[in-house]
């Protein structure tokens, strides 16, 4: 389904078909800067987990310690990512292989491949993605179709 942000409901005088989704509060609103860990050097997941948590508390509510864990994956998984582009850069993107006869692809590329799609799939996981915050949730209870898979009684 295509939704629309909340913002434009509010630009175009629209209501949402669904609950209203999670709206980020005013006082983290503001434009997205440029990641503190851009340079590797400048990595340092302590950091990263501390702001992380906070912003779910601000946005979500969310302070359970069993979120503890996911937060802690997401962090090794960011910091394996940080390494290997440290490492890419040290080696370059292009290097020679089989005893210098061809060039090919660093092989490090397929792991910070791997490594920005698991990334990805944890911060879908706790609501860190714009898309994730977008829509609260991936059904929509009221829409013509959602009353016709419910059947008769439903």
């Amino acid at each position: 389904m295509n939704k629309k942000p909340p913002e434009l409901h509010i630009v175009d005088g629209t209501k949402p078909r669904t609950t209203d989704p999670t709206l980020i509060p005013k006082s983290l609103k503001k434009r997205i800067p440029k990641a503190f860990w851009d340079d590797p050097d400048e990595w340092n997941k302590d950091r990263f987990i501390e702001e992380t948590a906070d912003f779910l508390f601000e946005v979500y509510g969310i302070g359970s310690d069993q979120d503890q864990h996911m937060l802690q994956i997401l962090a090794e998984h960011i910091e394996i990512f940080v390494n290997t582009k440290r490492y890419i850069k040290a080696n370059n993107l292009i290097i020679n292989q089989n005893n210098n006869q061809t060039k090919g692809p660093n092989p490090a590329l397929s792991i910070l491949k791997h490594e920005t799609q698991q990334i990805v799939l944890l911060c879908n996981e706790l609501g860190l993605t714009p898309r994730s915050r977008l829509s609260k949730s991936s059904t929509e209870e009221n829409t013509p179709v959602a009353k016709f898979l419910r059947g008769p009684k439903g």
